[in-house]
């Protein structure tokens, strides 16, 4: 069964600048869209620091990339977020999918956590953190 992926590349620096909802919010509603983020982080944090404003963007992304199963890349000047894009193509290119049933039968729209293990260390495995359960 071929099964396409939901994905949205992000090419921010992370700042928040105003919106209506929490990155955990907007996070919950990508897991529950079963959505991977991929963000391109183009940062100049001295911007941010010169205004005494701080700069926290960057966990911000890794978070919500890491536990939707995709990745942050960090870029530091415009011209470099071409490759970061082909990086991020490549990936999906060579993508396995896995698939189970769960022997949790319930549908309540709990969020349920996964853990995927490898036994060679050598291959690398990035999966979302778990999954929300379809509610009846």
């Amino acid at each position: 069964m071929l099964r396409l992926s939901k994905v949205l590349i992000l090419l921010t620096d992370g700042e928040d600048q105003g919106s209506k909802v929490t990155s955990n919010e907007a996070l919950e509603a990508a897991e529950k869209a079963d959505v991977i983020i991929y963000s391109v982080a183009l940062t100049d944090s001295s911007f941010y620091w010169a205004q005494d404003r701080g700069f926290k963007g960057i966990p911000v992304l890794k978070k919500m990339s890491m536990e939707t199963g995709g990745r942050m890349i960090q870029v530091n000047e415009v011209r470099d977020t071409g490759a970061a894009f082909r990086e991020i193509a490549d990936e999906l290119h060579a993508q396995y999918f896995l698939g189970y049933s769960s022997s949790n039968r319930l549908r309540d729209g709990s969020f349920r956590k996964i853990c995927v293990r490898v036994p060679n260390r050598s291959y690398r495995v990035r999966v979302r953190r778990g999954y929300y359960a379809q509610a009846e």
